[in-house]
């Protein structure tokens, strides 16, 4: 059989294996996330400590720990001025980091019990929802300003964007409602009933709809980001309380809904799946106990779901919808993250004190040093990488020599294969040269490979337009 084929076998493989690469002491009580894209970093907010612990994305390394506000509690990430908002609970304000020297900036007052926190990148606005004085607060991305403070429904929880219509919505805990802004005027446009406790928001670009989920009725609520009505109430078939979380597949079109169930015995522990077209249920899967939150890989198409019953993460095939590993953590995993430079998913074990951090076959690293392909590699390079336009490929000097030996004619040049993660070849060119600069016109933003002469060493190439 020849090198080619057996790549393609393996490949299958390759793409699910995931494992818990390393776990680390945090600090106490970790609850939020939020992943830097700018410097490659992620920060973890530590209820009881009162700080900020930034983790090095390449290394898994502590890089420094930011003191904040009393009960941090949620994250944001401001991509324009390379900025981290952190949600204070207890003592209701924001921390505003400035992400290049991890120093707080200012400090400023929001509502009541701040809970939830977004970032608009059209208008460099961030709105964090107030759930105990029942509004939104807006600051200026510019300024650290508050520019205006909107009233909401009661219990104001969760917010979501819309960008295609320039909208933000905030689902409402007691008024059972959420409450849809315009971001320009600051003002409301309406306000929209869903079903009883509804909890987590989301938006759904591919649709152009919001999915609301009710805890309280076991449903999630939808509404189309035109006209701002209901267009559909789902239930999703929980028993107790629940939905918890919702995410968003956008490969496949899909919502899938965290169910955690009723504590103590978290009698639901399932994922709903439901088909972004319709809008109707694909089918329901057992994860772990509590699963409370959710969070989707685009990178490799799996869904990750943190239980806090059984203190595991579940993995989910975004294809075939099943369940295809359970990954053990530390104790009480209750939010993720994802960093899409190194493929990595974050676990914050909120009774472990802890973050895990988990891994997949297929980043660039894990070729190298978990290759199930390590026979006969011609060690090639690749970069920039991600790449947006073009990247250069470097061949190892044994091809060269081979090219110097039998001459420059088209059959004697390096082979070099693009292909995507389903084995189809989206781009073939033959060099003489060391060094070949690739133009990447006409190919989609994702994961590719690329390989040299047939064999079965591949890098992985990352696509980012």
């Amino acid at each position: 059989m020849r090198k080619f084929n057996v790549l393609f076998l393996l490949l299958p493989t390759l793409l699910t294996a995931q494992w818990l690469d390393t776990t680390i002491t945090i600090g106490t009580g970790p609850v939020g996330f939020v992943y830097n894209s700018t410097n490659n970093t992620v920060y973890c907010a530590n209820w009881y400590d009162n700080n900020i612990r930034v983790i090095d994305g390449a290394t898994n390394a502590i890089v420094t720990r930011i003191p904040v506000g009393n009960g941090p509690w949620v994250l944001a990430y401001n991509s324009t001025n390379d900025k981290v908002y952190c949600v204070n609970w207890s003592s209701n304000n924001i921390s505003i980091i400035n992400s290049a020297t991890n120093r707080v900036i200012t400090t400023i007052t929001a509502g009541s019990v701040p809970t939830a926190i977004l970032y608009n990148p059209d208008n460099n606005k961030i709105y964090v929802a107030n759930w105990g004085s029942n509004d939104v607060t807006v600051i200026n991305g510019v300024t650290n300003r508050v520019v205006a403070t909107i009233p909401a429904g009661d219990g104001a929880d969760n917010l979501a964007y819309n960008p295609v219509n320039n909208k933000i919505y905030c689902s409402n805990e007691y008024s059972n409602d959420v409450t849809i802004i315009n971001p320009i005027t600051n003002s409301v446009i309406t306000t929209v009933p869903a079903g009883n406790s509804p909890w987590n928001v989301i938006y759904n670009p591919i649709n152009n709809t919001i999915y609301c989920a009710n805890m309280g009725s076991q449903s999630i609520t939808v509404i189309d980001g035109i006209t701002n009505a209901v267009v559909k109430i789902i239930p999703v078939g929980c028993v107790g309380v629940g939905p918890h979380t919702l995410t968003c597949n956008m490969t496949n079109n899909k919502i899938y809904c965290a169910n955690a169930g009723p504590f103590p015995d978290y009698a639901d522990s399932t994922v709903t799946i439901i088909d972004g077209v319709t809008n109707n249920v694909i089918t329901k899967i057992v994860v772990g106990k509590g699963p409370r939150a959710i969070i989707y890989n685009p990178t490799n198409n799996k869904i990750y779901t943190a239980n806090t019953g059984t203190n595991d993460v579940s993995v989910i095939d975004g294809v075939t919808n099943q369940k295809i590993k359970t990954i053990a953590t530390d104790t009480y995993p209750r939010e993720l993250a994802y960093n899409s430079q190194n493929n990595r998913i974050y676990v914050a074990n909120y009774y472990g004190h802890s973050v895990s951090i988990i891994r997949d076959i297929t980043t660039h690293t894990d070729f190298e040093e978990h290759s199930l392909l390590n026979t006969e590699r011609n060690e090639i390079e690749i970069y920039p990488n991600p790449a947006k336009a073009y990247f250069t490929i470097r061949l190892p000097q044994s091809a060269c020599r081979r090219q110097s030996s039998f001459g420059t004619s088209a059959t004697d040049r390096s082979l070099i294969k693009i292909f995507d993660v389903s084995g189809k070849v989206v781009k073939e060119v033959r060099s003489k040269m060391q060094d070949t600069r690739i133009s990447l016109e006409g190919i989609k933003n994702g994961v590719y490979f690329v390989q040299l002469n047939n064999e079965s060493a591949t890098k992985k190439l990352v696509i980012t337009k």
